[in-house]
């Protein structure tokens, strides 16, 4: 069943979502809502109603996830927590410093609704503040850098054509390559604003008007220009439509930092942005989290949202059993070189430094551990399975084993505490880069691992390396992954 989706304003980014819809399987456009009158308003989606704004209500059955593309100045502080009382929404709120405000705003009323609202969704705020609260996490001995551009700003555009002899013009912030670069050199430099940025505008001018008036009130301008090194650049206005019509934008976020006990390594951690256009990029993060608003509702949940409160999981239209598919099909066509993988893990610190480790008996297509039984050097344990838990039970090499009801081979012997080894391989279908493995399903492993205070790995070939396996909340990620070529 596909989601349906309702777009509520179609201007740019109304448009971008349209976009963004087509280009996701899992999901159909159902309406679109405009405060026009509906009949001036053509969509691109054959058959689809531009409705209204007022009849929105009669299609409360009717749509999974509205998604509001109105401005943070006036319209989403009150749409948002207006629709939130019908509809599961999302929108692209950007105003930071009332996203508190407005989250609670949206929060009661989705609560009162049992509806999801997720708020504040793009790039910035959405992608970059993701990135920033990773870094942050992972160096907290560090220094954040945000740089945006290059990039047409609508808000700084807008200002330029409010002055009197302005015809047109569009503005660009740009960030200043002197800067960047003493970021990514770990210089760890302060930066004033000015040092930051730079903006450069494009100006048609009205006939007869001053240029070198427009252009001293243009750099003068208190909150948008006078805190910048600004150029202004007079063309016509067939150089500004035919030059400068796009939205780009992009940016940077970096965090330097430093670890060891005397912070004497250093770290830089980069994202970056570049975009033909700043509204369909934004759309189409906003598509993929109207995805997360569906499921969540699915399972019951209601109330406010960020994208710091969404697994990845709940974005990707692939389910887990869809990944397993794919998984088991590649792996199948594998060269597995088990000794390899066993060198590989027997020179780690983790093996060596334990006592008591415990493996599993392969399935077909799995990787086989065996061979490390003939290390006399350490006790070795299998597990079992006792209805939805997994039991840890010594085993040596010739010990017998029965049939589990998975037909799975496991040990005869009595079970002991978990908390006796020291080390678990545990099984995969696939890892992602950041340590968490796929399994098959039963969540045996993670029920297992979840107090378990030992050392985790997985074994597995490069090829069933993946980008990411779209963790949920409940996953945990194990400690090293050791593959032929990496341990």
């Amino acid at each position: 069943m596909s989601i349906r989706v309702g777009i509520l304003g179609y201007g740019n980014l109304g448009r971008g979502v349209e976009c963004a819809v087509k280009q996701n399987d899992d999901m159909e456009l159902a309406a679109v809502f405009t405060r026009r009158d509906p009949s001036g308003v053509t969509i691109l989606t054959e058959g689809v109603p531009v409705c209204s704004v007022d009849d929105a209500a009669d299609w409360k059955d009717k749509i999974d996830v509205l998604i509001l593309c109105g401005g943070s100045a006036t319209d989403l502080p009150k749409q948002t927590p207006e629709f939130a009382k019908l509809f599961n929404v999302i929108d692209s709120f950007d105003t930071h410093a009332r996203i508190p405000e407005h989250f609670a705003n949206v929060d009661a009323a989705a609560k009162e609704s049992g509806k999801v609202g997720i708020i504040s969704v793009g790039w910035d705020p959405g992608m970059f503040s993701l990135n920033r609260l990773y870094a942050n996490a992972i160096l907290p001995d560090g220094k954040d850098y945000t740089f945006w551009g290059k990039g047409v700003s609508q808000g700084h555009s807008d200002a330029i054509r409010r002055v009197e002899g302005v015809k047109d013009g569009k503005q660009y912030t740009i960030p200043s390559e002197a800067a960047l670069e003493a970021v990514r050199n770990g210089e760890n430099p302060e930066l004033t604003t000015r040092q930051k940025h730079t903006r450069e505008c494009f100006v048609v001018l009205e006939e007869g008007a001053d240029a070198a008036k427009v252009e001293a009130e243009i750099k003068s301008m208190p909150n948008y220009f006078v805190d910048y090194d600004t150029t202004v650049h007079f063309i016509s206005e067939e150089e500004l439509k035919r030059d400068h019509s796009g939205i780009p934008h992009g940016g940077f976020v970096l965090r330097s930092g430093k670890t060891g006990w005397d912070g004497e390594n250093s770290h830089l951690i980069e994202y970056s942005l570049k975009l033909d256009s700043n509204p369909e990029f934004t759309s189409s993060v906003i598509v993929a989290y109207a995805r997360a608003a569906y499921r969540l509702a699915a399972e019951g949940q209601s109330g406010c949202k960020t994208v710091f409160d969404i697994a990845p999981a709940y974005l990707s239209a692939k389910s887990g059993e869809e990944l397993r598919k794919e998984i088991k099909a590649k792996r199948k066509l594998i060269n597995i070189d088990c000794q390899m993988l066993v060198e590989n893990l027997m020179k780690t610190q983790e093996y060596k430094r334990a006592k008591n480790i415990m493996i599993f008996y392969p399935l077909k297509y799995e990787v086989n551990l065996l061979s490390l039984l003939k290390d006399k050097t350490k006790k070795f344990y299998l597990p079992k399975i006792d209805g939805e838990n997994l039991l840890c039970c010594p085993y040596g090499e010739g010990d017998e084993l029965c049939v589990s009801c998975f037909k799975t081979f496991e040990p005869v012997t009595e079970a002991c505490d978990k908390n006796i080894v020291d080390l678990v391989i545990v099984p995969a279908l696939c890892c992602d880069k950041i340590n968490y493995r796929l399994g098959y399903g039963g969540g045996f492993y993670d029920r297992f691992l979840k107090n378990f205070r030992g050392k985790t790995a997985v074994c597995l070939p490069e090829e069933l390396i993946v980008e990411t396996v779209y963790p949920e909340a409940h996953d945990i990620s194990v400690d090293l992954v050791i593959t032929e070529n990496y341990m």
